[in-house]
């Protein structure tokens, strides 16, 4: 099993085991938050070799911030180890990957 970073929520450590994590409410995707705040598919994190980690706004209506500073509607932003994400309001995750 390949894992390719982690989400750290309420101090659960939630593995990313795909190059592309699909979250939001919606019961297709990988990891579901059933916040009213959070859209059926609110966000992606992908992962490339070129690249590296990033977060990707599905066009959402409460946005993702990484760091306090809002993505971009329908935009990405770079992920770095302890980068802190909110998806939609209030929900706070932590970004660690393995090194």
């Amino acid at each position: 099993m390949v894992v390719y970073g982690y989400l750290i929520f309420e101090e659960t450590s939630i593995p990313l085991q795909n190059k592309v994590t699909l979250i939001g409410r919606a019961p297709n995707c990988h990891i579901v938050f059933s916040h009213p705040s959070v859209s059926k598919e609110h966000g992606s994190i992908e992962f490339s070799e070129s690249e590296g980690a990033i977060v990707r706004d599905l066009n959402t209506l409460n946005g993702i911030y990484v760091n306090e500073s809002r993505v971009p509607k329908g935009g990405q932003a770079y992920l770095y180890n302890n980068s802190r994400i909110n998806f939609g309001r209030g929900l706070f995750e932590k970004f660690h990957k393995d090194f």
